[in-house]
């Protein structure tokens, strides 16, 4: 068995990530997905640990929720959030 997280495990976390960011602003997936120009269903999905999106769509979530996108990248690359 290795160390290194799975690439399934580092879309969990980064789902993790803006499922969590979203919570702390208080806003409904379809509030998230109309900021970001992209389609509610996309936004569960990430959340959800499903599927990883385009990069476009990443870092138009990542504005939506004032969060790096670069670092959101790097969570789901699965290296561990930085501090913030």
């Amino acid at each position: 068995m290795t160390d290194s997280p799975t690439e399934e495990e580092g879309i969990r976390a980064a789902g993790r990530v803006v499922l969590t960011r979203r919570g702390e602003l208080g806003l409904t997936q379809q509030e998230v997905a109309a900021r970001a120009g992209i389609d509610a269903d996309t936004l569960g999905a990430l959340e959800n640990g499903k599927r990883w999106p385009w990069p476009r769509n990443v870092a138009a979530i990542a504005r939506a929720l004032d969060l790096d996108a670069a670092e959101l990248q790097r969570v789901a690359d699965g290296q561990p959030a930085r501090a913030s």
